[in-house]
């Protein structure tokens, strides 16, 4: 599931949400897998790239 952020409307995933999805869906696959797999790659993520893309986007804006 998508949600838009309140702030900026672009969309953010819920990270929370995809662990018992993938529970449901696939009930034989392993937790510890698929939830370090979702934080391991989409934190560091977020943070190197969609952090200075968001800061100069909201810097941008605000000098308008």
């Amino acid at each position: 599931m998508v949600l838009l952020c309140s702030d900026c409307c672009l969309p953010v995933p819920r990270l929370l949400q995809a662990p018992a999805v993938l529970r449901t869906a696939i009930p034989q696959a392993k937790p510890s897998l698929y939830i370090t797999s979702a934080l391991g790659i989409t934190f560091p993520y977020n943070i190197i790239v969609m952090l200075p893309i968001m800061l100069t986007l909201s810097s941008y804006l605000h000098n308008l």
